[in-house]
């Protein structure tokens, strides 16, 4: 009962599609797909009570050819989401006396209950090829992110918290976004999605933020937040790391929410982009080595070119007393699947613990983010116990530092000689009286 009444908020956006595609606004008792993905042709597929219980119906782009696709009249039928290939239909049913998935023929044929659980389950988005699907499930007593094959098997709990519901997923390439109340109150997290690890908090308002939709190449995120005005929701987006957010509409206080993006056609092949990650979460350089080098890989279609940003910035340690920021574009030409870029390690020195800072990803020009968009780097200390000395008054230290702070490079060796020498040679009424 609380999913259908979730549903029936989602009555605003069903008049906005339909009435767009057919030119008149349907009844106020149909509910729109959660899922914009297009059937060969253009077919939408929504929940209507217009037989007296919700029943899943199909009908042409412009409205017509209504079929009826499924027939249970004493449970409801709703929340159905198309498959990549447009030829299956999951879909929440009452009819086994609580929630499950179904999955189904586009046509209607070979209903099959594949979540198969005595608690309720809800809210199915299918992964991009076609062969998971994600749901939201109460079995742990709260709600919860799972994952299954499409037939029903590997039932795997991916968000696997117990402080809070987490619900409401969407899924492209190896992540998947969701709404958690982890915290207080609802924000959208995301995920990997093969095993639910790398878990990050995408946005953090007192306010509440919902109904996350992934764009089809996974770089951006969709969604509701009533952070600007406590009495409605607007729409938002963001990048898939949570930067960039912006609100996209202004609706004073009419609710603007059930957040969904429109996917390719199916019938009209959907370009294939690759996923560029880290190629490890985690990074360690000892603090002398004077460098870092940061591997990021490239997997999937790499026949194209691919752009990607990337940024180093303090954690523990700290920009220009440990580290270099690196703020910087790496370009993946046709064929590359691997590009590195370097940190440069200042060495202290402090004797102190090991240090970290962050490496992230954002950004993306014809590729998405995979599996790794964030990472560490450990800078291991090198100093048992504090110096006497300072570095800078190392001569050598001092012109590299200058390198370091105002060009942002190791200096060539040329130039590092020469600068060397000419400090050296300079008049000192200490060490060099003229």
């Amino acid at each position: 009962m609380l999913r259908l009444l979730n549903s029936t908020r989602r009555l605003v956006s069903a008049a906005l599609l339909l009435g767009m595609m057919s030119g008149s606004a349907p009844s106020q008792r149909e509910i729109k797909p959660l899922n914009h993905t297009l059937t060969a042709g253009g077919k939408i597929v929504f929940a209507s009570e217009r037989d007296g219980n919700y029943e899943l119906y199909v009908i042409n782009p412009d409205g017509s050819g209504a079929t009826r696709l499924t027939n249970t009249p004493l449970a409801s039928d709703r929340e159905p989401a198309w498959s990549p290939d447009g030829n299956r239909i999951a879909f929440v049913s009452g009819r086994s006396g609580n929630d499950e998935i179904f999955v189904m023929n586009a046509d209607g044929t070979s209903q099959a209950n594949v979540s198969n659980n005595p608690h309720d389950d809800n809210e199915p988005a299918w992964s991009p090829d076609g062969a998971k699907i994600a749901f939201t499930s109460a079995r742990d007593l709260n709600e919860e992110v799972y994952s299954m094959d499409a037939t029903g098997s590997a039932q795997t709990n991916l968000s696997n918290n117990s402080n809070g519901d987490d619900r409401q997923p969407s899924w492209a390439g190896n992540r998947i976004a969701f709404t958690s109340t982890r915290d207080g109150n609802e924000e959208i997290y995301a995920m990997n999605a093969d095993n639910g690890s790398g878990q990050t908090r995408l946005t953090n308002n007192p306010a509440a933020d919902t109904d996350p939709a992934f764009s089809g190449d996974g770089a951006r995120v969709a969604f509701a937040s009533n952070r600007d005005n406590p009495a409605g929701f607007e729409v938002y987006a963001m990048n898939a790391n949570g930067t960039g957010q912006t609100r996209l509409t202004a609706n004073d206080e009419d609710n603007d929410f059930e957040v969904a993006v429109q996917r390719q056609a199916a019938g009209t092949p959907a370009p294939s982009v690759s996923t560029v990650q880290f190629s490890s979460a985690t990074f360690t350089v000892a603090e002398g080595a004077g460098s870092a080098t940061i591997t990021v890989t490239r997997t999937g279609d790499t026949s194209g070119a691919a752009i990607v940003n990337v940024a180093a910035t303090s954690s523990t340690a700290s920009e220009r007393a440990d580290f270099t920021t690196v703020l910087d574009v790496i370009s993946f030409a046709a064929g590359e699947t691997s590009k590195t870029f370097t940190v440069l390690i200042i060495d202290d020195a402090f004797a102190e613990f090991d240090e970290t800072a962050n490496l992230t990803l954002s950004g993306f020009t014809n590729t998405a983010l995979g599996a790794q968009g964030t990472a560490t780097l450990v800078i291991t200390d090198n100093d048992a116990a504090p110096s006497a000395s300072n570095p800078i008054d190392s001569i050598e230290f001092f012109v590299r530092q200058q390198y370091l702070d105002f060009l942002n490079r190791e200096p060539e060796p040329g130039g590092f000689n020469d600068w060397v020498n000419l400090l050296r040679n300079c008049s000192d009424v200490n060490n060099n009286p003229a």
